[in-house]
């Protein structure tokens, strides 16, 4: 049976992703423009809520935003 990432990083090391694509973005002269000034948060839950789901996780992101 293969190893989902999720499984494998687990919803704290898919978090700690996410946070640190984030983090390059905000300072990213071509990408952070491309985001709300005031929505840095919600953007990052949406992704890692996303990611989680996709690679084997928590369904919230269905629950909350429906299907992709």
């Amino acid at each position: 049976m293969l190893e989902t990432i999720h499984a494998r990083l687990g919803e704290d090391g898919l978090t700690n992703l996410v946070a640190a694509f984030y983090r390059r973005v905000r300072e990213d002269d071509v990408l952070s423009p491309l985001y709300p000034p005031d929505d840095w948060e919600n953007a990052e839950k949406r992704l890692r809520d996303f990611l989680i789901y996709r690679f084997g996780g928590s369904d919230r992101y269905i629950q909350e935003r429906g299907h992709p």
